[in-house]
């Protein structure tokens, strides 16, 4: 499926070589923001959207800082804006051969 993210700025990118391409997380669009995880594959040219499993997702936001640890196959964000307060919470998705979970560290 190609599921390409909307226009966007202010978002997270990381490459990962375990994935085989590059995860995009959140941004905003205006006052549009999103909390959305997707993958852009490099060796196909597609993208795809993670949807994840059991969990609630952290709420849309724009500039935060991210960090994937390939080791233990998680991907970390922490802080942003949603344009109308400044977060301090510390998420983490773990990615599993059929799901993605997501988890809060803090809030």
């Amino acid at each position: 499926t190609n599921s390409t993210p909307s226009a966007r700025r202010d978002h997270n990118m990381v490459f990962s070589d375990v994935r085989g391409g590059l995860i995009v997380f959140g941004g905003r669009n205006g006052d549009t923001y999103y909390n959305d995880l997707s993958l852009y594959k490099l060796d196909n040219n597609a993208w795809s959207a993670y949807e994840p499993t059991d969990c609630v997702a952290p709420l849309p936001r724009a500039g935060a800082a991210m960090a994937l640890l390939t080791t233990q196959k998680r991907l970390y964000i922490f802080g942003g804006s949603n344009g109308t307060h400044v977060m301090n919470d510390l998420w983490y998705w773990t990615f599993g051969k059929l799901c993605v979970t997501c988890h809060c560290l803090t809030r």
